[in-house]
């Protein structure tokens, strides 16, 4: 009755060319202003009197006002239509006009408004009947979202299949492409997201589509980089073309003739497991998948391999148990059935409960027995499944449900025997010692363990142990019970944990080969990626911090993505530590997401901002630094010099340099020998210029020429050096310079003299260095001068950067200047203590201290050995970012190269500040 009510007030409201002309309107009109401007006063009046009984809901035949707007349409009218059938309770004709109204939407007001009234009249009776159609769409795109959280791609594209036909929009465009990317089908699935991006509405449905593109074009960049890495004559894109096409079978016909070859590549494996997962074969998928695992040579390739295999194995488990059947006819039982694949047992339930007492069969009583299942109620599941068995009527319905009584039957022996006990009370007091470890309190965790220790000894406790014995800084003890827990590590797992540790020790300890070897051992064994890069990462800092930072940084391999702060600090020290501040600068720009992770005050922060200072100082485009020198001796002989020295960075390959020099040296005519008394003062004024250029990362040439001023005298002086350094264990040095003789008799005389250096450097054993040098000096005045220098420095202690060195030079002169120090023979031993550390976080000092014993012969009668004896220090760090300071200390009683007395004492000081601009 109240349809016909309907029918015979809306023909009476709404003539039937409304509506042929709505239905032949596509599009909405640019504005929204009616059709026929003459007429918009009347048409918003007849508007504004419609309004009126639609809101308070009158009769419909008031709807007549509407009449003279048949061939107006536009928002407002379709929204008027909508209202009218949904207060007839119409809600399939109202869904068609809010709809259109929808399409004619312009403001983001209007579009919300409507889609907030179709989702009302969604839920509202069609016609006197239940609407059923969103509930079952709603649960189509819960299912498939389930299937995507749990990665069944298939599942939820089977799901979300019929909403593509049925009714589109952003949401099940989105899901769709979801649902191909867990099915590693990038290519179809950013088909997808760029359908739901031409339906994205709002700026949130804009940046979810456009993420979803992003991210499936880098995916296909690295799935095709992962399988074109490889040389095959597949034509890739045709096979791919075939799978996205669902073309399983022509997939195969053009792989089939590289399947029967020997060695099959990997990318042809991937794509033979996809064209039988095509063709519904799992378990070849799966065979192919395995056989490419095999050749997984890289982490995407074994992500690709992983990926498929579980998928098989997933796919092929389900299909072990079917629930197949004649499907339930009766609506509710479909309703039911929705609710159950969603996991909503209880509103299952609440369908099934009053159909139990009037239908008994087999459908309704395994339903029911799912339904419980769901709640966790497995013993009302079980009887349920038991009447289903009673009910079976076929093989697979007995099958069904004694899968079910089984499954139950095993639930509830869990839980009888998971009425957990109590957890032991070592168990408790391994928990409690945990706690302790994650709060940094290692002391009460070994007043806990010290027992354990002498009563029952494990793996755990050893470890455990060993993690508070860290954090109470005794890690030498540490180090003792991470070995006591090697031999007792059963599984790979427990050994790579244990070999970080005993690695870690090392490396606390100053011990760095013995570290090297820890975190080497790891690699025998398998580990994921973060064990791996936390592995490599100590390896190559442990290397480098004994002094091997090229063969540290040649260590990584060149093609890793660093994932782990540890490992990217590690790769910058020893760069950096090679020489090669621009690897190392390169390194701090692409990883600075994950460095500006690392805490100031960590270990690793402090190395990172120890780094980038000497980064920043090595690769800066522009420098300058003054400076000043200050010598005295017991001769009063000073030497006072002032420079200013500019650099700029060109590349890694080119450097550049100018600066000038102003020196001042003074020596009372009473200290002079009376013989050769000269001057009293002299001045010189230097200027220069210079170039350094690096054609390989192990050849450095460098040159500076320096015209000099030394008042009636004009010398061109100049220096010259070549350094190769091919490996950790060698380098060589050659050096050449022409300079002024540097004592004020000699300078007056004009006297220069041109050097020629040959080094040879060595690092044969651990913590040992061997130098060696040669040189011969041609003095102006035809003097003739063949020396030589060796040391061997050993580092004593690692930890307080502690070195021991020994050293002896000589020379022999041609004949004795009365201008210079230059005895026909002599000889220095000396044995020098070195302190060398790091203070706060990027201060550098060292502190030394020697003796030895000297020889001077002249006119070759050897002299008696005297005692000498000198210490030093040295002090260097950044003051600012872009302010560093340098400053330096000696006193010796070594006799100098130019001058000397018989009881010689000579000073020497300088401090410089360079500025970054």
């Amino acid at each position: 009755m109240g349809y016909c009510r309907l029918i015979g007030a809306l023909s009476v409201v709404i003539p039937m060319t409304l509506f042929a002309t709505i239905a032949n309107t596509s599009a909405p009109p640019k504005t929204s202003t009616l059709p026929g401007s003459q007429n918009n006063s009347d048409n918003k009046q007849s508007l504004n009197i419609t309004k009126n009984p639609v809101e308070s809901k009158k009769n419909p035949q008031d709807l007549e006002v509407i009449k003279p707007l048949v061939n107006k349409v536009n928002y407002e009218v379709f929204l008027l239509i909508a209202q009218s059938y949904e207060i007839l309770n119409n809600s399939s004709e109202a869904l068609v006009f809010y709809n259109r109204a929808l399409n004619y939407a312009q403001t983001n007001d209007e579009i919300e408004t409507i889609r907030s009234k179709i989702e009302k009249v969604k839920q509202l009776p069609v016609n006197g009947t239940l609407n059923e159609e969103p509930i079952i769409q709603s649960a189509r795109i819960n299912i498939a979202k389930k299937y995507i959280d749990e990665n069944k791609g298939q599942e939820a594209l089977n799901a979300i299949k019929p909403l593509l036909t049925q009714s589109p929009n952003f949401e099940v465009f989105i899901i769709t492409a979801q649902a191909y990317a867990e099915m590693d089908n990038p290519s179809v699935a950013m088909e997808y997201f760029n359908k739901a991006l031409l339906l994205a509405r709002s700026d949130v449905e804009i940046q979810i589509a456009k993420s979803g593109i992003d991210k499936m074009s880098k995916w296909l960049s690295e799935y095709n980089k992962a399988l074109i890495g490889e040389q095959s004559d597949v034509d890739v894109t045709l096979v791919k073309k075939y799978i996205n096409e669902n073309n399983g079978i022509k997939a195969l016909e053009e792989l089939r003739p590289l399947l029967s070859k020997p060695q099959v590549p990997f990318e042809v494996l991937i794509l033979a497991a996809q064209a039988h997962a095509e063709l519904n074969e799992p378990a070849l998928a799966l065979s192919y998948y395995e056989k490419a695992e095999l050749l997984a040579d890289s982490e995407i390739k074994r992500q690709i391999t992983n990926s498929g295999i579980q998928k098989m194995k997933t796919w092929l488990a389900q299909a072990k148990v079917s629930t197949s059947g004649p499907q339930i006819q009766d609506p509710k039982l479909d309703l039911a059935i929705k609710y159950i694949d969603t996991n909503q047992g209880k509103k299952a339930l609440e369908i099934l409960k009053p159909l139990l007492k009037s239908q008994q069969n087999f459908k309704i009583f395994r339903l029911a027995a799912q339904s419980y299942a769901e709640i966790n109620e497995p013993s009302l599941s079980l009887s349920y499944y038991k009447k289903a068995l009673s009910f079976a009527k076929t093989a697979d319905e007995q099958k069904i449900a004694s899968e079910g009584i089984k499954k139950m039957n095993n639930w509830l022996a869990k839980e009888r025997k998971t009425a957990k006990p109590a957890l032991s009370p070592l168990q408790i007091k391994l928990n409690l010692v945990r706690e302790y470890i994650s709060k940094d309190q290692g002391d009460k965790a070994l007043e806990l363990l010290q027992p354990l220790l002498l009563d029952k000894p494990n793996y755990q406790v050893f470890m455990l142990t060993a993690l508070s014995y860290a954090q109470t800084n005794k890690p030498r003890l540490a180090l003792n019970y991470y070995r006591n827990a090697l031999p007792l590590a059963t599984t790979p797992k427990d050994r790579v944990a244990t070999l970080l540790g005993i690695g870690k020790m090392h490396f606390w300890m100053g011990q760095y080969f013995r570290a090297e070897r820890a975190y080497a051992e790891i690699f025998k064994y398998p580990t994921n990626s973060r064990e791996f890069d936390l592995a490599l990462a100590g390896k190559v800092k442990s290397l480098a911090y004994a002094d091997r930072p090229i063969r540290a940084f040649k260590s990584i391999p060149p093609d890793l993505i660093y994932e782990t702060p540890e490992l990217v600090v590690a790769a910058i020290q020893s760069s950096l530590w090679s020489d090669w501040a621009d690897i190392s600068k390169q390194i701090s720009l692409d990883y600075e997401p994950i460095i500006v992770k690392i805490p100031p005050e960590s270990a690793l922060g402090k190395d990172i901002s120890d780094a980038f200072w000497q980064i920043n100082q090595a690769t800066w485009p522009n420098a300058i630094t003054p400076g000043y020198f200050y010598s005295i001796d017991s001769d009063d002989y000073q030497i006072s010099r002032g420079y200013f020295n500019y650099t700029h960075y060109w590349s890694q390959i080119f450097q550049s340099e100018a600066g000038f020099i102003d020196t001042v040296y003074t020596q009372p005519l009473s200290k002079q020998p009376a013989s050769i008394q000269s001057l009293s003062k002299l001045v010189s004024k230097t200027v220069y210029f210079g170039e350094t250029i690096r054609p390989t990362r192990q050849l450095i040439l460098s040159g500076r020429i320096a015209p000099s001023d030394y008042e009636l005298w004009r010398p061109f002086l100049w220096s010259s050096q070549l350094t190769y350094r091919p490996s950790d264990y060698v380098s060589f040095l050659v050096q050449g310079f022409h300079e002024a003789v540097e004592a004020l008799p000699a300078l007056s005389q004009h006297i220069t003299a041109t050097q020629v250096h040959g080094n040879i450097n060595l690092a044969p054993l651990p913590y040992v260095k061997v130098r060696g040098v040669l040189n011969n000096i041609r003095f102006s005045d035809t003097n003739n001068r063949d020396g030589y220098f060796v040391s061997v420095t050993t580092l004593l202690s690692t930890e307080l950067g502690l070195s021991f060195i020994l050293q002896e030079k000589g020379f022999r002169s041609k004949f004795v200047s009365p201008y210079y120090f230059s005895p026909n023979k002599y000889v220095l031993d000396t044995a020098i203590l070195r302190l060398g550390r790091r203070y706060a976080t990027r201060w550098h000092y060292y502190i030394d201290g020697g003796l030895g014993r000297q020889f001077v012969g002249v006119d070759n009668v050897d002299s008696r050995p005297s005692r000498t004896w000198q210490w030093g220090l040295g002090l260097n760090g950044p003051i600012t970012d872009r302010v560093i300071l340098n400053l330096y200390y000696l006193m010796t009683t070594q006799a100098a190269n130019f001058t000397n007395s018989s009881v010689y004492k000579y000073q020497a000081g300088a401090v410089e500040l360079k500025f970054l601009i």
